[in-house]
């Protein structure tokens, strides 16, 4: 990064080298975009939204489905991180489940103890304002929720403008700081392949100073894949109804164009390390 030297992390060139990562090797990750894509649309068909089992399916395959959806994304981006940090592709695909699969899981782990408890401490907070100033039981509101327009009506009503204002600031007052956090902790997964060891807090301090370069960066590394992906879930929720066939080729191909669209994004995560890790680094 050419203006490190100068302490500032520099927004557009991390995101034209995240995509130029990917104009330049999308060829070698589309065997394993394919897989993912598989992948995806074999375990979308098992939720009940999909058409492809009943409104009430066992919890067994909805917990297939969301495992294997999260093992898929672990493989693919060990992948392209280890060619983008390591300059190392093994195999036809790329694609392996060993320990540096291992070491990404135990990130992925990590960051959800780390952030679950407080969302949902969060989201407890908010519904407990909502329900206070509702006057109504979780059950009446459930019930409600069946008429949007209703509940929307009543929530306005009680919360009035002062309230509803205050819900929102309450929102978008969380929104910021997981988004914060998530930016601090943006490195872990480029870290943990390059030093070939779990690496988690000690990133926390290198994006000092420059945290909403990094945000910047990531924003606008995403916003063209988050459109394209908006269109492809859009065409998939589309075909909801048409059958399991149709899901699952319409969820492959969602899942395939999203893999190849996540590329950018994982690369930033490699560009900023690279950048980013102190001289003399120790991994912990």
């Amino acid at each position: 990064m050419t203006d490190i030297a100068g302490g500032k992390v520099p927004i557009l060139e991390c995101v034209k080298v995240s995509w130029t990562f990917l104009f330049q090797h999308w060829r070698m990750f589309v065997p394993a975009a394919l897989v993912v894509g598989v992948i995806g649309g074999l375990s979308t068909v098992m939720l009940p939204s999909s058409g492809g089992l009943s409104a009430t399916p066992a919890l067994g395959p909805v917990l297939l489905s969301v495992l294997s959806s999260i093992l898929a994304g672990v493989v693919f981006t060990a992948a392209v991180l280890r060619k983008a940090v390591r300059n190392e592709f093994r195999g036809p695909a790329g694609l392996g489940l060993g320990v540096d699969e291992m070491r990404l899981l135990g990130v992925l782990g990590s960051l959800i103890l780390l952030i679950f408890p407080v969302v949902f401490l969060f989201l407890m907070v908010l519904s407990v304002y909502i329900f206070s100033r509702l006057g109504m039981t979780e059950q009446q509101v459930e019930a409600m929720s069946n008429d949007p327009e209703a509940l929307a009506k009543a929530l306005i009503e009680a919360l009035g403008p002062t309230g509803i204002l205050a819900m929102y600031a309450l929102f978008f007052l969380g929104v910021a700081l997981l988004v914060y956090v998530l930016a601090k902790l943006f490195l872990v997964n480029a870290a943990t392949i390059g030093e070939k060891k779990v690496v988690f807090f000690q990133t926390w301090s290198w994006s000092k100073g420059n945290t909403y370069r990094v945000i910047l960066a990531m924003l606008l590394t995403s916003l063209p894949a988050a459109g394209v992906n908006y269109v492809l879930q859009s065409l998939a929720a589309s075909v909801a109804g048409a059958g399991a066939v149709a899901v699952i080729a319409v969820s492959a191909a969602t899942a395939f164009v999203a893999a190849l669209l996540s590329i950018p994004q994982i690369a930033l995560g490699a560009h900023l390390y690279k950048g980013l890790r102190p001289a003399g680094f120790v991994a912990k």
